[in-house]
């Protein structure tokens, strides 16, 4: 599935080299979050995230739209938008009734996070080792979680070995960190294994389950990378190297989990999927996707929250350099952790 994609990419690619002006149309089918009755086609919704970083900052001079047909008059409404000009970027087609996406307020938004999380119950957290992983887990903890799951794919040293270690060790501070969350009487269980790799996966939540451990009831999915590659320069390793990352690792635990009981299902989604940077078509896909994913959780009845985070001030943001730049070039302060977490 993941070929649609990088048949886009190297399409775009090659429009970025001819002179003059074809117009780009991608056509998909329930792409969009547009209210409707159909399942979400989640690697087709991904390509909106691609989409508006083409309409917006890297193919303006060749974009027609992004046409999204849900199965009714397809070839009527296709041709219709192929015969009239317009300034909008996407459109999706609904019950023969043509829809455009807008921000507004939201309302009639679900009670908050609850006051206490189940202390009997364990929570798997992604990228927990990361600056905003480590917030989370502490937010988790002060919210009355007793045992946090934390994957990665960083490979640990035997507990035995861990006293020896120097400071100049690979895996010294997060081991530290493990240390501050056991001296609050945590229960730290570790998955090391690669997100993406389903065998590797089941592995961990098969001897989980095996050794009456506590329920996983939330999984808090803050992994991702960073890796900004113009079209120009922008091949397939390039791309799923960060769209694999959160799309097919969210995937992954969403199919992983299905058996289990969740009452949260947090994905740590981007403002980059909807107001879109130059070079970042892999990161704007993946958090599209993440996107998709909690509409089409939601359809099934199953727990989901997907948040576009701004530019957070600690993190990959902090470490480049750039919260200067976001405030100046973009007008978006970049947000703080106190603020992240009381909104979580």
């Amino acid at each position: 599935k993941r070929l649609c994609l990088h048949s886009t990419l190297n399409l775009t690619k090659a429009l970025t080299e001819l002179e003059g002006r074809i117009p780009l149309y991608l056509v998909t089918r329930n792409a969009s979050q547009a209210p409707t009755s159909n399942s979400i086609n989640l690697f087709a919704a991904a390509s909106t995230g691609f989409s508006r970083v083409l309409a917006q900052q890297e193919l303006m001079n060749h974009w027609g739209r992004l046409i999204d047909l849900d199965g009714i008059n397809d070839i009527a409404h296709l041709i219709s938008e192929l015969e009239q000009p317009s300034i909008e970027h996407e459109v999706a087609y609904r019950d023969n009734q043509a829809l455009v996406p807008r921000l507004t307020q939201a309302k009639n938004l679900q009670s908050p996070f609850p006051s206490h999380l189940r202390a009997d119950a364990a929570y798997l957290i992604t990228g927990a080792f990361g600056s905003i992983g480590r917030l989370v887990c502490q937010l988790l903890i002060n919210q009355g979680a007793k045992s946090l799951i934390l994957m990665g794919r960083t490979k640990f040293p035997g507990r035995s070995e861990w006293t020896n270690l120097h400071s100049g060790h690979s895996c010294f501070e997060r081991i530290e960190f493990i240390r501050t969350l056991e001296q609050q009487h945590i229960k730290v269980t570790l998955w090391e294994a690669d997100i993406t790799k389903e065998k590797a996966l089941k592995h961990y939540l098969d001897e989980y389950q095996a050794n009456n451990n506590p329920t996983i009831r939330g999984l808090f999915f803050c992994a991702g990378i960073v890796q900004d590659t113009l079209l120009s320069n922008m091949n397939t390793s390039a791309f799923d190297k960060v769209f694999d990352t959160k799309a097919i690792g969210a995937m992954m635990l969403h199919q992983g989990l299905s058996k289990t009981q969740l009452d949260h299902f947090v994905l740590f989604s981007s403002v980059a999927a909807q107001i879109t940077t130059a070079g970042q078509t892999n990161y704007a896909t993946a958090n599209a996707f993440l996107d998709a994913l909690a509409h089409a959780r939601r359809q099934q009845g199953l727990p989901a929250l997907s948040i576009n985070w701004g530019p957070w001030a600690v993190g990959m943001i902090k470490e480049l350099n750039l919260i200067d730049h976001y405030k100046d070039q973009r007008g978006m302060n970049c947000l703080q952790p106190s603020t992240v977490m009381a909104i979580l």
